[in-house]
């Protein structure tokens, strides 16, 4: 493990190609693929579902305060230690959110993913529901789960989702194998187009396996 630096972050990053942390820090701080800098948040609230070891987390927490999510128990522990190396306004949580209960998790290349079968040692994690995030408005929701983001809006209720002004994040259509499938792909995209105006980098039917679509939310101006 190393310490790399980014436009003033500092991150502990474990060793590639077996962990994909640094193409993260590059991914998220250095090409900034979430537009940070065009939001318009100021000491706003911000949700990171699938924090990783706190790419985006740290860098969100000059806009404001940061309640991350991140299940995996190796990366929480780097996310709560790169979280102390910048002194961070992040408060972090060892929970998956999706359907209330308990999964396996599974970790490649440092990617977590619930319904794993020991990728990450058999880990077996709490999963809290969206609803259950404490908050009264949340300036911007970022998800990025590994195919988690479809239980995570389809437990929520609407008077949460109302909650929420933006969201950005990824939709994991290569989970989709078969018609059942995709139509749980249908179902989240309707339910999300309820609720926010809705624009799909990539690929919006879920046919296209391996690709991933970045959702941006209401008055998201890029």
């Amino acid at each position: 493990m190393r310490i790399i630096e980014e436009k003033g972050f500092k991150f502990y990053c474990r060793e590639y190609p077996r962990f994909d942390d640094e193409f993260c820090v590059m991914e998220v701080v250095r090409d900034d693929v979430y537009k940070l800098k065009k939001l318009n948040i100021q000491d706003g609230l911000i949700i990171d579902i699938g924090a990783n070891i706190g790419t985006f987390a740290i860098p969100a927490s000059r806009y404001g305060k940061v309640l991350a999510y991140e299940p995996d128990p190796n990366n929480f522990q780097i996310l709560k230690m790169n979280i102390a190396l910048n002194n961070a306004n992040v408060e972090a949580f060892n929970v998956a959110v999706g359907k209330k209960g308990e999964d396996c998790i599974e970790n490649a290349s440092g990617h977590s993913r619930l319904g794993g079968n020991g990728g990450s040692g058999g880990a077996l994690v709490k999963v809290i529901e969206f609803n259950d995030i404490p908050f009264e408005y949340c300036d911007l929701l970022k998800m990025d789960c590994e195919g988690g983001e479809y239980d995570v809006i389809k437990y929520a209720n609407n008077e949460k989702l109302n909650k929420v002004a933006r969201i950005v994040g990824e939709l994991h259509s290569w989970i989709f194998e078969d018609l059942n499938k995709q139509k749980k792909h249908k179902e989240l995209i309707d339910k999300l187009e309820k609720h926010f105006n809705m624009y799909y980098n990539g690929f919006k039917n879920s046919n296209f396996n391996g690709n991933s679509k970045i959702i941006k939310g209401l008055n998201y101006n890029l």
